[in-house]
């Protein structure tokens, strides 16, 4: 356990309101701050280093759009600076700089030269295939190649706690399209980071954040289609705590949706279950709504209004089953039969879906 101080230096924003709140809480828990001549202070206590996101209090609720910094929690006095931009509708924090704090300042710097090993090229992201194929081959290999000599660079190095946040930068990647893409990997590449979360030290391991990028990393090179189920225990809308399994077990199949109250085509796939329900649950067709917003008083409000009849628990925006069901994007849909046995993922087209999900309870 350690204690630190936070103190912000703000050049202009007298009177607003931040929010703050560690990586492993919901928005509900903050802790709220207010700045008055120029600056801000606030103390805390940790086991081990964690992220500590701020935020503007006005408009917290806002689905979308918003802006956050960071910091990470160490021993001692952490000093921040920054300007307040934008206007009441959405607040933004410019020109921020780190003060004191070795590991604040260590991650910053890091980051600086991640961002010239990768270069001026942009990230590219498409979805024709073809396209893939050729940044797979041609764009991405470089890049990557500077970033974990880089890595391997400072990792050499005495390892401290930040580290771990250095590799989380990599490994939440690995979950989506572009540089670090998991599947894409070589060998070669995938034992250089399996090194590197070697050298991250066990004591984070009760932490969320560690056992998020541990299964990342347990997950490379294993190209698999098939994603295992992963039981928990889970609050429900009722506020219950239900076991993921027996809920599964009920139905032939099982729709897990992964949602989250600012994506659209979420919201509108909860309209598409509600007209079909009837239909594809007399035929043993089952939904689980797993959300992963960071407030629970939204995750609520949302779930009234879409009128969500079927089981609907919240697993929060920071969950590890987010890496071990390998979302990367939202709504994502992983389907299961009453033995937790894997039966798909997404299918493209709404009719497609419905008529596929259908002929396979036959077989069951």
């Amino acid at each position: 356990m350690f204690e630190y101080t936070l103190k912000g230096i703000v050049s202009n924003g007298n009177g607003l309101s931040l929010a703050l709140y560690y990586s492993d809480q919901n928005l509900d828990d903050r802790t709220t701050v207010k700045i008055q001549n120029g600056e801000f202070t606030f103390q805390g206590s940790c086991d081990y280093m964690k992220e500590l996101y701020i935020r503007f209090e006005k408009n917290i609720d806002k689905r979308s759009g918003y802006h956050r910094t960071l910091v990470h929690t160490e021993p001692g006095v952490i000093t921040i600076r920054f300007d307040v931009t934008g206007d009441p509708s959405s607040y933004r924090f410019s020109n921020f700089e780190v003060l004191t704090g070795p590991d604040n300042i260590f991650r910053r710097q890091f980051f600086k030269e991640y961002e010239k090993a990768l270069g001026d090229r942009p990230l590219w992201i498409v979805s024709e295939a073809s396209q893939m194929e050729y940044m797979r081959k041609y764009v991405y290999p470089g890049p990557r190649s500077r970033v974990l000599k880089l890595y391997e660079q400072y990792f050499a190095e005495d390892i401290s706690a930040v580290h771990l946040y250095l590799l989380k930068s990599i490994t939440d990647q690995t979950q989506g399209p572009g540089y670090f893409k998991g599947e894409h990997l070589p060998m070669k590449e995938i034992e250089i980071i399996r090194n590197l979360f070697s050298k991250i030290d066990p004591n984070l391991s009760p932490g969320l954040d560690y056992r998020r990028v541990k299964a990342a990393v347990e997950q490379l090179g294993h190209a698999s289609p098939a994603i295992n189920f992963v039981d928990d225990t889970i609050l429900s809308i009722d506020d219950q705590e239900i076991q993921l399994s027996k809920l599964v077990q009920e139905n032939k199949l099982t729709v897990l949706v992964f949602w989250h109250t600012g994506c659209g085509p979420c919201r509108a796939f909860h309209k598409e279950i509600n007209k079909q329900y009837l239909e594809l649950k007399a035929v043993g067709i089952g939904f689980i709504s797993l959300n992963v917003d960071d407030s629970k008083i939204l995750w609520e409000k949302s779930s009234e209004e879409d009128a969500i009849t079927w089981p609907n628990l919240y697993i929060g925006w920071a969950s590890e089953l987010l890496t071990k069901y390998r979302i990367n994007r939202f709504p994502s849909r992983r389907v299961y039969d009453r033995n937790l046995a894997f039966v798909s993922m997404d299918v493209q087209t709404k009719t497609n879906w419905w008529t596929t999900l259908k002929k396979k309870t036959t077989d069951q």
